[in-house]
């Protein structure tokens, strides 16, 4: 993690998550457990626990959550590529991406703003609303 000249948390490159000696892709079992609330909704969930997992069970959508065993036993940079592996993967797949708080109430430097930002300069993304964001040009 990074912050800007505001100080404002950014999302590590794929070249700092290499050089701080993690894979950019999880090990195959946390790369299991990244895609096994996968859904073919077309729509994932981000936000915080436990309202995120609650509105994606509710609307049969996918979320990130490899368990809390697992997530525990990861360094922070495990943890980020292990997440940023799943946004990839549904960013490639073109999901709508719903919030579980809206735009105004992401909390400043936490996960949720991280993948926000990090679907928004890396992926891609545009906001479709306060509580939403598309691939841009969808």
């Amino acid at each position: 993690m990074a912050l800007d000249a505001a100080g404002k948390v950014v999302p590590a490159t794929a070249d700092e998550i290499a050089r701080a000696g993690v894979k950019i892709t999880p090990d195959p079992t946390i790369q299991a457990l990244s895609e096994a609330n996968l859904t073919s909704s077309g729509q994932t969930v981000l936000g915080p626990v436990p309202g995120y997992v609650n509105k994606a069970n509710a609307n049969g959508a996918s979320f990130f959550d490899i368990g809390a065993a697992a997530w525990d036993g990861l360094s922070p940079a495990q943890q980020w590529a292990a997440n940023s592996y799943f946004l990839d993967v549904i960013a490639a797949r073109g999901d709508q991406v719903l919030l579980a708080v809206s735009k105004d109430l992401i909390r400043p430097g936490s996960i949720t703003e991280r993948e926000v930002a990090y679907l928004i300069d890396q992926k891609g993304y545009v906001w479709q609303n306060q509580w939403s964001l598309v691939p841009k040009g969808k």
